[in-house]
């Protein structure tokens, strides 16, 4: 089952065809190297921090986000997009693979 965004899915400059090349199916840098502007990864990884956050003021243990949001940026760093690296950790989480 995809992972709801929520409110703040995919819209405006984040919309993915038009906003990075390749559109959400590809990231706007080569993963394992670093971008010439680090500024675009800080930009792209935005969902990634807003999941983060909501799952903060829904109560979430601090550990368990911290654990969460590292795995997801560790993810998007090796090629997934943000939504892809949140949709497969929250599966992990589901698999009992995060404590």
């Amino acid at each position: 089952m995809p992972f709801d965004h929520g409110e703040w899915g995919p819209t405006g400059e984040w919309a993915g065809p038009g906003g990075w090349p390749g559109g959400w199916d590809q990231p706007p840098f080569v993963p394992g190297r670093p971008p010439q502007d680090p500024r675009q990864l800080i930009r792209y990884l935005e969902p990634v921090a807003q999941h983060g956050l909501r799952q903060l003021q829904a109560g979430v243990d601090p550990l368990h986000v911290m654990r969460q949001v590292a795995a997801m940026g560790y993810l998007v760093g090796t090629g997934y997009t943000p939504y892809q690296a949140i949709q497969t950790v929250e599966q992990w989480e589901q698999m009992g693979f995060l404590p």
